[in-house]
């Protein structure tokens, strides 16, 4: 009976937390790794790495969040080297609230793109 009752605080537990992460899409894909994600506060982030020369940022909103912009290519973060999505997630500056840089082709210049404590874990690692 005890185990009946803990199914189902567990199952209405599973259900009310849904609406929380309602709107939040998060996809990785081998090599052509995506991440995207959006909230109900209308900020949007989407970022693809199809052919493994760096992240490409597809669609942000605010536009110009962090610097970034819709075409930027981000090539390293911290003076390290990224080419997919995963690599980017998998940075320890995605993992802690500390200042992060990133480099970024737009066009034909190079930008450093200076990150506030916890951005990069911001969107790299968004929390509804």
């Amino acid at each position: 009976m005890r185990h009946l009752i803990l199914l189902g605080a567990l199952a209405s537990a599973s259900v009310f937390a849904l609406p929380a992460q309602a709107g939040w899409h998060v996809q990785l894909q081998g090599t052509t790794d995506r991440l995207s994600w959006h909230d109900a506060g209308g900020r949007e982030l989407k970022l693809a790495s199809p052919d493994g020369t760096g992240i490409r940022v597809i669609r942000i909103t605010p536009a110009q969040h962090a610097g970034l912009r819709r075409g930027d290519l981000i090539t390293a973060v911290d003076d390290q080297p990224v080419a997919h999505v995963a690599e980017l997630r998998d940075h320890p500056g995605a993992q802690r609230q500390q200042a992060s840089r990133l480099t970024v082709r737009r066009g034909q210049q190079t930008l450093e793109l200076a990150l506030a404590a916890g951005e990069l874990a911001m969107m790299a690692h968004p929390h509804p």
